[in-house]
């Protein structure tokens, strides 16, 4: 019997929507969250815990790489799990002509972290071991108040299942095959599948995720502009009459947009 997957988990990736201010000093703009359950060797039992984040290479700063980490929340035990930097990849949009490098306004970096392998003890409370990365500040956006004064935050959540103990691991997370979406060309139709896999064969089922940012102790929502939500990102009809309504399908997870 293949078990409903027992987590909460999350790609996020800010889009523009008009992105006239573009010169403040931090520009995170998303990221995903994703553990793997080792299965041999000497760390068998034990999670590797792997982090993506993209960055707006048109920044005046620079992401530090060695001083980024996931948060444990609601567990007795971990704190903090420290990360490494394991690569780099530049995910500009090919159709504007620019790289990274450049510096231009719309290139992207997507850097990628991983934990050391972690021993996790316990059986999860009903709200889940919570594995959270927040940092300062987004970029920003014109969908979201005062953007670039937030602080982002993304996390996966471990729920109970079956009273299992998390020790030893017994589940991996689902993960994107497909990298984040950075570019909408006007006056297309838009199409966007994250092609999301699961190495355990779990089901997987999607939705839109309340956006949320850290007030120093806890995840807050963000407060989004007029005409805007959680559930609808993107300029629609009550903004104009001429867009289409984003959807999301909850079983192909395919994003429709015109």
């Amino acid at each position: 019997m293949i078990p409903i997957k027992p987590i909460l988990w999350s790609l996020l990736f800010l889009l523009f929507t008009g992105g006239a201010n573009t010169s403040f000093a931090s520009h995170i703009l998303g990221g995903n969250l994703a553990w793997d359950c080792i299965s041999s060797g000497a760390d068998a039992g034990k999670y590797r815990f792997r982090l993506s984040v993209y960055w707006d290479c048109s920044s005046t700063t620079v992401l530090d790489v060695n001083a980024q980490v996931l948060h444990a929340e609601n567990h007795p035990d971990l704190g903090t799990i420290p990360l490494t930097l394991s690569g780099t990849n530049d995910v500009s949009p090919t159709q504007c002509g620019s790289d990274c490098a450049s510096g231009q306004t719309g290139t992207f970096q997507e850097y990628l972290f991983e934990s050391d392998p972690v021993t996790i003890d316990g059986v999860p409370p009903p709200e889940g071991f919570i594995f959270s990365y927040y940092s300062c500040c987004r970029g920003a956006v014109d969908n979201i108040i005062d953007a670039f004064n937030d602080q982002l935050y993304f996390r996966g959540v471990m729920y109970p299942y079956e009273g299992k103990d998390l020790n030893p691991c017994y589940d991996s997370s689902p993960d994107f095959a497909v990298k984040a979406n950075n570019l909408l060309c006007s006056g297309y139709e838009f199409r966007y599948a994250s092609t999301a896999q699961d190495s355990d064969l779990d089901s997987l089922s999607y939705a839109w995720s309340p956006t949320l940012g850290y007030d120093g102790s806890q995840a807050v929502p963000v407060n989004f502009q007029p005409n805007y939500s959680y559930s609808n990102p993107l300029p629609n009809p009550s903004i104009n009459a001429s867009y289409d309504q984003a959807t999301l399908d909850p079983v192909s997870g395919l994003i429709s947009y015109d």
